[in-house]
């Protein structure tokens, strides 16, 4: 079952109230996201708090990135056999572990900023980011 069915069916069992949350998904290998710009990323590995998927970036749709607890991503970039990616060849790739993509609980409304540094073409910047959850 992917991820998608599960949210959907975690959504549905929640009584519908302004204060409905969101906790970090519970992983199992083989569960899959499909992305509006036809990525797949795919669950190959879950061990001792850490996620390793595939297909998450867009430059290296087999490389692996792992995710921690919070499903957010810890820098380390392998290809299919376990060797390490030079992520510098790469056009984008997140430069450290400040990027927050999630904060837990998700609620309707919430908000949250970070500021993270990115590479562009091998060029380093800054990015001020600025997330809302708009809707389940």
């Amino acid at each position: 079952m992917t991820i998608v069915l599960a949210l959907i069916a975690l959504l549905g069992s929640v009584s519908s109230t302004a204060a409905q949350s969101a906790i970090p998904p519970v992983c199992s290998v083989g569960d899959t996201w499909k992305f509006s710009d036809g990525r797949v990323m795919t669950v190959t590995k879950v061990e001792d708090g850490w996620t390793s998927v595939t297909g998450s970036l867009r430059d290296c749709l087999t490389c692996v990135v792992r995710l921690d607890k919070d499903f957010n991503f810890d820098g380390t970039v392998q290809d299919a056999s376990g060797n390490a990616v030079d992520v510098m060849k790469m056009r984008f790739v997140l430069d450290g572990l400040a990027w927050k993509f999630w904060d837990w609980p998700l609620e309707v409304g919430k908000q949250w900023r970070f500021t993270a540094r990115s590479y562009f073409n091998q060029v380093s910047r800054k990015n001020d980011v600025a997330s809302t959850v708009n809707a389940f």
